[in-house]
């Protein structure tokens, strides 16, 4: 077991090497323009698609700030009732929005097609029903369209007050990705747009809107847009909050729905592995499969250095009774490079909390105790999503949304 844990390790530690490698050198080499946006040529008309399902604790909060947006123009908001059984259609109801209401559930990325297909703005945008917009986010985000070659644009989002150990975790998960994210548009290389997203309109439509066969839309379309020649880019200074999972078992159940996206999307759009383009070489094959593997292979890493400390304890225990030894004399020290594999991962860790902050102006640093519990075993409750994704798409079992 030994051996096999020293290969792993290897192997983990290359590829969390190359991957922050190149990202922190990107962010050091960009910081001085980012978190510069640009200011809008002209306001493009927009509309809004809200697709609700079930919504009732939150879709009234998110519709008044949608309504309270700081815009030129009129936002249109389009709320897709896709098949709820509580009060959400009858709230939505109250408010000065188009509506569109199902009475079976057929799925997100339905929902979003069918507000595309009756959109006649120049901008199309959806926010899911648990997420909350700032004022002025669509000032600060339609900059971004001056660029003919721009396809989307997303804000960064941010857990919506979180109180407990669980939404911490979560905030600083979140906060990591949006430093990633944004450091992905400096080598064209961003692609997914989830939770909250704005596209070119005709964009979107010439590339066949949103696949209705996966759960991870906001990955699809955005490999769409990319592989049609478009960038996606990103308002680091904008701010989306949403809710997130409260318990252990929302979490795992969303992050299945999310890595099966990811599973079927990278097989569906393969081809674009190893494209020559930054995203093709770098981020697709290092950040979908590399990382993928990276998660697995932790997961399993663990379950070894469990077992040997298992065999060990009662090997010493055993050897203390019959022979009447020491646990201490019959011990012996046995270097392993899983401690040097800890110490740089800890080492990488930090440094994306120093930036973190930087960017997000959020203390991290004051949440010990939720930064020690991420490390030893947050991450791993999301390794083990992803294993039970893998086994679940191989046997092709069904999520529901």
């Amino acid at each position: 077991m030994n051996i096999l844990s020293f290969y792993i390790d290897i192997i983990l530690v290359t590829i969390t090497t190359f991957i922050t490698s190149v990202l922190f050198i990107t962010l050091i080499k960009n910081w001085n323009v980012f978190f510069i946006d640009p200011k809008p040529i002209r306001y493009p008309s927009v509309t809004i698609a809200v697709p609700a399902m079930n919504e009732e604790k939150s879709i009234s909060k998110t519709l008044k700030c949608l309504l309270n947006l700081d815009y030129p123009k009129k936002v249109n908001i389009i709320v897709i009732n896709d098949g709820s059984t509580d009060n959400t259609l009858k709230i939505v109801k109250t408010f000065p929005v188009k509506i569109i209401s199902k009475k079976k559930n057929q799925g997100k990325s339905k929902a979003l097609n069918d507000a595309l297909k009756v959109c006649k703005t120049e901008i199309f945008g959806f926010i899911d029903a648990e997420t909350f917009i700032e004022k002025d986010a669509l000032i600060k985000m339609f900059g971004y369209f001056n660029d003919k070659k721009v396809g989307a644009v997303i804000p960064p989002i941010y857990v919506y007050k979180p109180t407990s150990c669980l939404e911490k975790l979560q905030q600083i998960e979140y906060v990591f990705s949006m430093m990633t994210r944004k450091v992905l548009t400096f080598i064209n290389s961003l692609f997914v747009t989830p939770g909250c997203a704005f596209y070119r309109t005709a964009v979107l439509k010439k590339i066949g809107g949103f696949d209705e066969k996966t759960m991870g839309e906001d990955l699809e379309v955005g490999l769409k847009i990319n592989m049609n020649g478009y960038k996606i880019e990103n308002s680091i200074n904008t701010r989306v909050w949403t809710v997130v999972p409260k318990t252990i078992k929302q979490l795992i159940r969303q992050r299945v729905r999310w890595y099966r996206g990811i599973i079927y999307n990278a097989m569906k759009y393969r081809k674009l592995f190893f494209k020559k383009s930054d995203m093709g070489l770098f981020i697709l094959p290092v950040l979908l499969a590399g990382g993928m593997v990276a998660m697995t292979l932790y997961v399993f890493l663990l379950g070894i250095t469990l077992v040997e400390f298992l065999v060990n304890i009662f090997t010493y225990v055993f050897g203390f009774v019959l022979s009447n030894y020491t646990i201490i004399s019959y011990a012996t020290f046995e270097p392993n490079i899983f401690l040097v594999f800890t110490i740089f991962l800890l080492g990488v860790f930090v440094l994306n909390i120093y930036f973190s902050e930087k960017i997000t102006k959020i203390s991290i640093f004051r949440w010990v105790k939720e930064m020690i519990i991420f490390m030893l075993f947050y991450s791993p409750i999301i390794c083990i999503a992803l294993i039970i994704s893998i086994f679940k798409t191989i046997f092709r079992r069904e999520e529901k949304w």
